[in-house]
């Protein structure tokens, strides 16, 4: 190894050994999520519900006016996962939230897939995976049975069979599969469509024909697949997934949870800010930049009356994949410098992110924090 290597893994030592200890925090915790026997969150039941329903081949978007007055505002791919644990262990939350769990580290490893394949190099990629397990959020919600986990999971599996498939080697096949996965993704939660924004956003500029037919075909298959569920319910799907979240929105919810949020990953903002601004006079793709901006605007929905922080896990992976961002933007940048200043670009990362991540470790107080 190198002096400068030796250098740099002295330099960035620090932030990744407390990064390191708050996966095996999130492990922890997350593992205890999964083995508690009874509710948490007010909305694992209702989950819970609609699985066993599913497993016993009964209707989950039926006629709310009339007993059981039961109601199912997510789309029905994670229960329909959760059913195939009910089948095997009976009505029980372990496997809906072990789906969660693993789906969880499954988004860690996808967010670090996504920053290597847009050459951030393998210390961005483990920056951008383990933040994403350090946010409040995610150690919140992470493990419960709701379908936020495995749609942000699915999400990030798309971008990253189109990072790698069509950014990083311009194959086709990156993208057709893709949108396969993004349809999955919103019919888990109908609201999870930030990823497909920005990777097809990302696609116009750079083969608009071929982003055409992209966004054709993510909107055929999620608009069949919705005209199939609809005909099959009698036009109860809509009216569970579409008016059953008309609900009340106001500021003073929306900042309720932003607040803390805010409090604590401010600093996660400004460094993306950096890593865009330098990926922009580099000519990179813009596609984690499309990201944040589409998760902050799904964000806004936070504001509706029953919200929690679900609503910001999008922006947690947005935020954790702009760090591995600019951590391959602080290197390149870095080897143009003369040799005696070029490790101070290491030196500032470094001790952005350990501040950063010593602000994280203050929980913020009041309801789902």
């Amino acid at each position: 190894m190198t002096v400068l290597g030796r250098f740099l893994l002295l330099v960035y030592g620090p932030p990744s050994a407390v990064l390191a200890l708050y996966a095996l925090a999130f492990l922890e915790h997350g593992w205890g999520v999964v083995s508690f026997p009874y509710q948490i969150d007010y909305g694992e039941a209702p989950e819970l519900n609609r699985a066993v329903l599913i497993s016993q081949g009964l209707p989950v978007y039926v006629d709310w006016s009339r007993p059981p007055y039961q109601m199912a505002n997510y789309t029905p791919l994670y229960p329909a996962v959760a059913s195939i644990g009910v089948m095997f262990r009976g009505a029980d939350f372990f496997f809906g939230r072990l789906v969660s769990f693993l789906s969880t580290l499954a988004a860690a490893g996808l967010i670090g897939g996504i920053a290597w394949s847009l050459g951030a190099g393998w210390r961005g990629a483990a920056i951008g995976g383990l933040l994403y397990l350090a946010s409040h959020p995610v150690w919140n919600w992470g493990a419960f049975q709701r379908v936020d986990a495995m749609a942000v999971a699915l999400e990030l599996a798309g971008m990253a069979l189109f990072t790698y498939g069509w950014v990083r080697q311009r194959l086709a096949w990156g993208v057709w599969v893709s949108v396969l996965v993004f349809v999955l993704a919103a019919y888990t939660r109908q609201t999870v469509v930030a990823g497909a924004v920005a990777c097809y956003g990302y696609l116009l500029w750079r083969s608009p024909r071929l982003a055409f037919g992209a966004i054709g075909a993510y909107a055929g298959l999620g608009l069949g697949v919705f005209g199939v569920f609809q005909i099959v319910t009698g036009g109860q799907f809509w009216r569970h997934i579409g008016d059953g979240n008309l609900n009340r929105w106001s500021w003073d919810i929306f900042f309720h949870y932003w607040g803390p949020f805010w409090r604590l990953q401010h600093w996660a903002f400004g460094l993306v800010g950096v890593g865009i601004v330098a990926s922009m006079v580099g000519r990179r793709a813009q596609i984690p930049l499309l990201y944040l901006a589409a998760s902050a605007a799904t964000a806004l929905t936070m504001g509706k009356v029953g919200s929690n922080v679900n609503y910001l896990l999008q922006l947690c992976a947005a935020l954790a994949l702009g760090v591995g961002i600019v951590t391959g933007e602080v290197s390149r940048v870095a080897g143009r410098l003369p040799r005696l200043l070029s490790p101070v670009p290491h030196v500032l990362l470094s001790v952005w992110v350990l501040v950063g991540l010593q602000q994280l470790y203050h929980v913020p107080h009041g309801p789902g924090w």
